[in-house]
């Protein structure tokens, strides 16, 4: 499981020395910066961000539809050559639906908690650096060189 550290530092010029020793470090570390508000989610690491409610009602309603369709499609077997035929066309409509749903899931991450209350701060000057890392140990050793260069706060996602 990825885990994703962030830090705030009151400029970019301040960011720089962690960037470059990041971005140089064995393995390289991915980061992400972000100067202005908002912040689009879909931006962010997995793990920087939690699901929207679209997601969860979209769920539902697929699978709702989906039994629907397939109870409207089973009543037909009682007539002989109609089965067929409406299980094609109701499978048909499911995947369409699904597709829909899918779709209007597309922009539907919401940043966590402790980003969304960093980011009233940027604009201004503060910069947000995000960093995913594959281990525990990697997010130790990156929030140490964010730590080292004064970065806060500094965090766990």
């Amino acid at each position: 499981m990825a885990n994703v550290v962030y830090g705030v530092f009151p400029s970019n010029e301040a960011s720089e020395p962690a960037i470059h020793e990041l971005v140089n470090h064995t393995p390289p570390f991915s980061v992400q910066t972000f100067e202005n508000q908002p912040i689009d989610a879909n931006h962010l690491p997995e793990g920087a961000t939690e699901f929207g409610r679209n997601i969860v009602l979209s769920t539902i309603w697929g699978g709702v539809l989906g039994a629907i369709f397939g109870l409207v499609s089973t009543a037909f077997y009682v007539f002989p050559g109609f089965g067929p035929v409406l299980n094609t066309l109701f499978g048909a409509a499911s995947g369409v639906i699904i597709a829909f749903y899918t779709v209007i899931m597309a922009g539907t991450r919401i940043a966590k908690q402790p980003i969304l209350e960093i980011e009233r701060q940027l604009g201004d000057g503060p910069i947000l650096l995000v960093i995913e890392t594959e281990s525990r140990k990697d997010a130790d050793t990156v929030a140490e060189c964010l730590e080292k260069h004064a970065a806060d706060p500094v965090d766990y996602c």
